[in-house]
């Protein structure tokens, strides 16, 4: 006997999601009601800065079946680090997908034509590997999935979360500041890789590793002369 196998993908499971429907068109019925020109659709980088593409209203219904494309850099602002390369990826990424959560739209309050909605992200259609499914480099996303099974395991909500404190400074082998290390342990860190996840992880070293290198770069020997006694 021939078993069916899912062949659907995250994106394809995401939006075809029960009772996602009437929620598309219930804020199609508050754009027209609300005259809404214009959607920001809107996700988190890793640093939390909120990046995203505006949108003409007119196409809500496609847009929120189909989503749109963006540069996969967009998940690190776009940034480059000291020698002028990408973070996290380069220039010959794909471009990942932007799927909106129709129960996160909201009209702004300084500019009333205007609506923001929050997205999920996924990796492209086309990928050779984990084609359309959902991107680790998307920290909101990732949060709103442990979000849900943590919920479905405990019945409880969480109400915040925990950040990697970054002092980690210590004196390197040449005597001067160095973070390496600290760095390095977090790759094999269990709690670090649960939080962070795959590419996000991975964009979160090189985001660190730059961030430290460009501090370094810019402290002085007036720095280094009365402040090296501290570290350990």
């Amino acid at each position: 006997m021939l078993t069916r196998v899912d062949t659907s993908t995250d994106l394809e499971r995401y939006v075809a999601a029960e009772g996602r429907d009437e929620l598309v068109k219930q804020v199609r019925a508050k754009i027209d009601e609300l005259g809404i020109q214009y959607i920001y659709y809107q996700f988190i980088s890793v640093t939390g800065r909120i990046v995203g593409k505006g949108i003409p209203a007119d196409y809500w219904e496609v847009t929120a079946e189909k989503g749109f494309q963006l540069v996969y850099g967009a998940t690190a602002n776009l940034a480059m680090n000291r020698h002028s390369q990408y973070l996290g990826y380069g220039p010959e990424a794909a471009e990942l997908v932007v799927i909106p959560d129709p129960e996160t739209f909201c009209q702004l309050r300084w500019d009333q034509r205007v609506a923001r909605v929050y997205c999920v992200c996924f990796r492209n259609r086309e990928e050779e590997e984990d084609a359309a499914a959902f991107l680790t480099g998307d920290c909101r996303g990732n949060l709103k999935r442990i979000h849900a099974e943590f919920q479905a395991k405990h019945g409880l909500q969480l109400r915040h979360g925990c950040e990697p404190e970054m002092m980690w400074l210590k004196k390197g082998p040449d005597g001067k500041p160095d973070v390496g290390e600290a760095l390095d342990c977090l790759a094999t860190d269990e709690v670090i890789q649960s939080a962070l996840p795959g590419e996000m992880y991975r964009i979160f070293d090189q985001y660190k590793r730059d961030e430290w290198e460009r501090f370094l770069a810019t402290t002085t020997n007036w720095d280094m002369e009365n402040y090296l006694d501290c570290l350990p």
